[in-house]
């Protein structure tokens, strides 16, 4: 039985959803032969502040002043290995070490994941003093976007980092991992990658857009949605807002409020809060193109979906380099921050042309990888410490 100690950390839904995923995958490749234990950093720990500053605080500094986000984001990028730790991230650490080296010593992993830099630059510095009961443990992190975020140069002393695509090795080598370390997977995501189906579309069958809303204010989203609907634009269009129930309220009412006028002669509408992972694959399975905000997650269900992504340019500056990452090889559809309408003007303006989305979908075949959870699996799996039964035969490919 191998023991998988997994660390996430709830800012946003990002890092918590790669843990659940990377877990169902060992679960359901090497469930009977694996313990998992998911440790969320800062609620479990009972450090509320620190969770709020990385939740709450983090989305309304995004929301509010997005401009100085981005600015201090790009400018703690670094080009050079820091020898030592950060301020702030001594501070979002502070205290913490003894509950760790608790938490290890009572579950005695043989592999540590972590899906956020905090925990990982923790265990970094405790393997850098040989701390002994993570020094033989593999120690992973995998990273939550397709750029290198501000803080992982202090996380160089575990032992695997993954990351989503070759072209951020030398970026990673140039603060301080080595070849050795960096090991170059496709993201993890609850909806993988099985190819292109075509969809035959009946004669006079709308083009239907799924607009994942829970986050929308963020990147001026709302606003264009609101506006395509009272345009009553030419359209199904479905509306996931999550967890955001004052979100699903509001364009309750909108909706009634139109559906009261009789406005509604071309729009068909479909308002949903929170929903079932079976309702979400079958309404994204339904629908032509996605509208969200690009978080890694966001964007990889919309892509292995074979969707068409529709997204905004206010963006988080790792969602916007998300962005300019898939953008270089697929034409991802943007919406400008300025104009409310951009969203009714591209459905009104006949912009999905059947060659757009066939340009589309060869390219996006070209870059999507098939079984990235497994391979996930099989990794931390083959590199449990202490491997010395059968299962250890075991060969990642």
């Amino acid at each position: 039985m191998k023991r998988i100690l997994i660390f996430t950390v709830t800012a946003g839904s990002g890092h918590n959803i790669i843990a659940k995923n990377i877990k169902e995958a060992i679960i359901k490749n090497y469930g009977e032969f694996a313990e998992i234990k998911e440790i969320n950093f800062y609620k479990d720990y009972n450090c509320k502040f620190k969770s709020f500053l990385c939740d709450e605080g983090y989305r309304f500094v995004v929301r509010h002043f997005r401009k100085s986000y981005n600015a201090i984001f790009k400018l703690k990028q670094k080009s050079k290995p820091v020898k030592r730790l950060h301020i702030d991230t001594k501070f979002m650490l502070a205290g913490l070490n003894k509950k760790i080296i608790k938490s290890v010593e009572e579950f005695n992993p043989h592999f540590i994941l972590c899906t956020h830099f905090f925990p990982a630059i923790a265990l970094s510095s405790l393997k850098a003093k040989d701390c002994e009961c993570v020094k033989n443990v593999p120690i992973a992190l995998t990273v939550s976007d397709y750029v290198v975020c501000p803080f992982i140069e202090q996380a160089t002393h575990i032992d695997y980092v993954f990351t989503f695509t070759n072209a951020l090795k030398s970026k990673l080598k140039c603060i301080g991992f080595n070849d050795n370390q960096i090991k170059v997977l496709a993201p993890p995501c609850k909806i993988e990658w099985q190819g292109l189906r075509s969809k035959e579309k009946e004669k006079n069958e709308k083009t239907t857009f799924v607009a994942m809303t829970g986050d929308g204010k963020f990147s001026g989203l709302v606003k264009n949605i609101k506006n395509a609907i009272n345009a009553d634009v030419n359209a199904r269009l479905i509306l996931i807002n999550g967890k955001n129930e004052k979100q699903k309220i509001f364009f309750d009412k909108l909706i009634a409020k139109q559906n009261k006028k009789r406005n509604f002669k071309n729009l068909q509408i479909e308002n949903y809060g929170f929903v079932s992972d079976e309702l979400f694959k079958s309404l994204f399975a339904s629908c032509d193109a996605v509208i969200t905000k690009c978080g890694l997650n966001s964007i990889m269900e919309v892509l292995n979906s074979g969707k068409l992504l529709i997204t905004t340019d206010r963006l988080a500056e790792q969602e916007r380099q998300n962005v300019l990452y898939f953008k270089s090889f697929i034409p991802i559809l943007l919406i400008n921050e300025n104009g409310v309408d951009c969203l009714t003007r591209l459905i009104n303006g006949n912009v999905l042309t059947t060659k757009f989305v066939e340009d589309y979908s060869a390219k996006l075949s070209q870059i999507l990888k098939r079984d990235a959870n497994k391979q996930y699996a099989d990794f931390i799996f083959s590199h449990c410490a202490n491997c010395n039964d059968w299962l250890s035969l075991f060969k990642f490919w």
